[in-house]
């Protein structure tokens, strides 16, 4: 029954939760399930904690990326994330326990999850499990008396107040029908919740009381609550003001390098992964075509002789022995290369997704390589420098995986015209690079030739795709 979406294969998940036998329910903001089926939103699932394994598999399989917030873990909750071919973000924030409460610390484990499984109903316009009107009514009535029994979680509760309105008039129940219902009965604090007429706050006392009876319920020590609380505000206030982390990969980050012909496509792919992964994950960008920036690039070619005319395309270039002035200039580039690519080893190994505009190869006269040609004649300089460019090459980190772009050169060519760029490559340059270059060789674990003649916005898709679907193994 799963129709308003753009591309089904992000909803195949709940086919394969059915035919596996694995019981899930939306069990709470289920007021915001259109916005999740028609353009990507979140969606809370509890599924018992005996079938998370499978579930994950199951998730894998239908292309969500598992993930953590830095911020707020919880061993009873997992995020998973996907994107689909109309670039909308979809979540499932997936429960294996009932973990609730405060929003920022989500002290109480209840064991309520066979009470909602038992009291499962199908959307009627989705098809999908969620709780029935009076299971759903009951649930967000213990949820709303538990957010209003302290402070700081009255003051967050205020900040989303009308999507919690919301919530509860999809309920559509009168509240004082939940009296001697449910397995944590609310018959002595639902008079004073707040729910009965209209919506609002819960009294504080009220709340308080129900608190302190459900203790034993706490995974938390109940005197250690207020340090927790206090925890959690500074890590969260020091993410938004220096960190700024999104979610991060669960196991391990990526180094993503796209790589290919001058006027390829690369800077372009690059913004458009960084624009759409950005929005749900922590992702750090890189470039290690000319790692130093414009002014150690403006000093570093100081070192070697510029060439007067562009055009003039020296076939037998790499026959000749470097001058020593330039065999300093291409040591300094590869040392900026090894310190940028072992930056973006530190940031994987955070957990952050790095996107990389090239990566070096092992190939000496090929593209982001090895440069400095040596003989017998070459100054002695010279050779310890060749020879220590190698070396440094060698040391290089492998990306885990490196998309080479692939054009034929005439649409390289178009490509260079249309870019907006400094120093621009010529047309004889673009030829030349694109004869040189085709074959090579990225220092990367996993290497995915990506033809990507055709149309740019379709190819776009394409590749943001298959960039979802290699952060499946992450």
């Amino acid at each position: 029954m799963i129709d308003k979406n753009q591309d089904i294969e992000v909803f195949n998940i709940f086919r394969l939760m059915t035919e596996s036998n694995i019981p899930y329910v939306s069990w709470k903001n289920n007021h915001e399930i259109e916005d999740f089926m028609d353009k990507g939103s979140d969606l809370d699932l509890y599924i018992p904690i005996k079938y998370k394994s499978e579930f994950i598999n199951i998730a894998k399989k239908s292309w969500w990326v598992l993930v953590f917030n830095p911020v707020a873990k919880f061993d009873s909750i997992e995020h998973f994330y996907t994107i689909d071919k109309g670039f909308n973000i979809y979540h499932l924030h997936v429960y294996f326990e009932i973990v609730t409460g405060e929003s920022w610390t989500k002290e109480y484990r209840l064991p309520i999850g066979d009470f909602l499984m038992n009291n499962r109903c199908n959307h009627k316009e989705f098809g999908i499990d969620i709780l029935n009107d009076k299971c759903q009514a009951y649930l967000f009535a213990l949820r709303h008396i538990l957010k209003c029994g302290s402070i700081t979680s009255r003051l967050l509760y205020l900040k989303e107040i009308d999507s919690y309105q919301s919530e509860w008039k999809l309920c559509n129940f009168n509240a004082s029908n939940l009296k001697g219902y449910g397995p944590i009965l609310l018959n002595e604090v639902i008079d004073n919740s707040g729910l009965l007429e209209g919506f609002s706050l819960s009294k504080y006392i009220n709340s308080m009381v129900f608190r302190f009876k459900l203790r034993p319920y706490l995974r938390i020590n109940y005197f250690l609550l207020s340090v927790y609380r206090a925890k959690s505000f500074i890590v969260r206030l020091v993410n938004k003001l220096f960190l700024k982390r999104k979610k991060l990969l669960k196991n391990k980050g990526q180094i993503i390098s796209i790589s290919g012909v001058d006027g390829s496509g690369k800077s372009s792919m690059v913004d458009m992964l960084d624009l759409n992964f950005s929005r749900f994950l922590t992702v750090r960008r890189l470039s290690l075509g000319k790692p130093q920036g414009k002014v150690i690039e403006f000093f570093r070619k100081l070192l070697h002789h510029k060439r007067i005319n562009k055009n003039i395309v020296n076939k037998k270039k790499n026959e000749q022995s470097t001058t020593l002035f330039k065999s300093i200039s291409l040591v300094i580039l590869a040392i900026l290369r090894i310190m940028k690519s072992n930056k973006a080893k530190h940031y994987s190994n955070k957990g952050y997704v790095v996107l990389v505009d090239r990566w070096p190869t092992l190939e000496l006269g090929k593209m982001d390589g090895p440069k400095i040609n040596s003989s017998n004649k070459s100054n002695f300089l010279v050779k310890f420098l060749s020879k220590f460019e190698k070396k440094i090459y060698k040391a290089m980190p492998s990306a885990d995986i490196c998309f080479f772009l692939e054009v034929s050169v005439d649409t390289a060519i178009k490509r260079n015209f249309m870019r907006i760029k400094d120093d621009k490559e010529t047309e004889s340059e673009i030829r030349e690079r694109h004869i040189q270059n085709k074959n090579i060789k990225p220092i990367t674990k996993k290497l995915i030739m990506f033809d990507n003649n055709g149309v740019f916005e379709e190819k776009k898709k394409e590749l943001m795709l298959l960039v979802r679907n290699e952060l499946l193994d992450a």
